[in-house]
């Protein structure tokens, strides 16, 4: 299994905790599976999974947001007891604003839980 990713080294974009989270349909190197995703970034999302695809595998997948389905191409950046972890390779200009949107919406509502706990 891969590495931990480096505490030290910060995120080119921030995780967003997703409780629940979508599922996304992933299609890689001899199957396709439906995971659940517990966070997201403009850069990507972790996959809560037991057995993920390896490590460096390109993958297609497909994300619910509301109406949209974001279709895309990304590579199993990291693999842990938890999941995996997927870099969005390629998305369309129109599924990356739906991204954004969606990635700003669920911060806030993020910061809105931790403001209120």
């Amino acid at each position: 299994m891969g590495a931990m990713a480096n505490p030290a080294k910060p995120r080119r974009y921030p995780r967003v905790p997703l409780q629940p989270g979508p599922w996304v349909a992933v299609r890689g190197p001899g199957r396709t599976e439906t995971f659940h995703c517990t966070s997201i970034s403009l850069g990507g999302v972790f996959l809560a999974c037991d057995e993920p695809f390896p490590e460096g595998a390109v993958v297609r997948f497909a994300l619910q947001v509301g109406a949209h389905t974001i279709r895309g191409t990304a590579n199993v950046r990291d693999v842990t007891a938890q999941g995996m972890g997927l870099a969005f390779l390629s998305l369309s200009v129109n599924d990356r604003a739906v991204l954004h949107a969606y990635v700003d919406q669920q911060a806030e509502q993020a910061g809105d839980k931790k403001a209120d706990a």
